[in-house]
């Protein structure tokens, strides 16, 4: 037996009628991020599997590409091997300093040198912000560089 309300109501349309506010807010991030990322990625991978210039209409070549790239590309296995090799030898060695400067920083005994250690490290963040903000004023102030 389904549950009810005490108007008699089922609970599920019960609990959708709250929602229903919360849905109405995300639907037009739902509905942009489905024109400019799903869209797209939809759209890349149709073309994938086609013979395709801008000039003339996609021809259905199937995975006639994809076993062009696998078997005869000699420059995708280079790329993938580049790839590979950079991803190896970089994150690793990222992580290990990343958290070898953490672990020094959060070490210091002086509790002026740890706030100083923490603010230059983020300081990148926050001047990118201000360069942008001094940019859109700049834009905004039409000529009176307010």
């Amino acid at each position: 037996m389904k549950e009810r309300d005490p108007a008699g109501r089922s609970l599920f349309f019960t609990e959708l009628r709250k929602m229903m506010p919360g849905y109405l807010f995300i639907l037009p991030a739902v509905f942009l991020i489905s024109i400019f990322v799903f869209l797209p990625i939809i759209a890349s991978l149709f073309l994938s599997f086609t013979q395709y210039n801008v000039l003339q209409p996609p021809k259905w070549v199937g995975l006639n590409n994809y076993y062009r790239l696998i078997f005869e590309d000699r420059l995708f296995w280079i790329a993938v091997r580049n790839t590979v090799l950079y991803v190896v030898g970089t994150v690793p060695l990222c992580v290990m300093i990343s958290l070898l400067l953490a672990v020094w920083v959060d070490s210091v005994k002086i509790r002026f040198m740890k706030y100083l250690f923490r603010t230059v490290y983020f300081l990148p963040t926050i001047t990118a912000i201000v360069a942008i903000s001094v940019v859109w004023k700049w834009l905004y102030a039409g000529g009176t560089m307010g």
